[in-house]
């Protein structure tokens, strides 16, 4: 499966309904990483350290979005920029697969204007707690 039909999402009512934000031109999804934590007793048998999992990072993602000031779904993203608001998102992957989660805007990057390529922008966006993924 490559990723051609991938849809972006936002909810302005809590995550009971989204409105797709369009012209996504790429997506990267979160890098998960999970803590670790010395736990290491000093009469240990060995000099070989031992560890214990701690919490779980949810990770960053980030998309790149042809960029249209006028556009309803980019100015509500800004929106939640500005106001620093824990969001409702969704990812929808090309199988029926989809991916909601909160998160915070944590990059608005400028506008990218190549001589001979559309104008491009970035967002980051930091996930909060356990997205859901539901499958078809």
């Amino acid at each position: 499966m490559d990723g051609f039909g991938t849809k972006f999402y936002r909810s302005s009512d809590q995550g009971s309904t989204y409105a797709q934000v369009a012209n996504m031109y790429d997506f990267t999804p979160p890098d998960q990483t999970g803590e670790t934590y010395d736990d290491s007793p000093m009469d240990r048998a060995s000099r070989y350290k031992e560890f214990e999992g701690g919490d779980i990072d949810p990770g960053n993602m980030s998309f790149t979005l042809r960029w249209n000031e006028g556009d309803a779904g980019q100015a509500a993203l800004y929106s939640d920029f500005e106001d620093r608001i824990k969001g409702y998102y969704r990812v929808e992957y090309p199988d029926g697969t989809t991916v909601d989660f909160r998160g915070i805007i944590s990059n608005w990057g400028g506008p990218s204007a190549p001589q001979n390529d559309k104008i491009t922008r970035t967002v980051g966006i930091k996930i909060s707690g356990k997205p859901t993924v539901t499958t078809p």
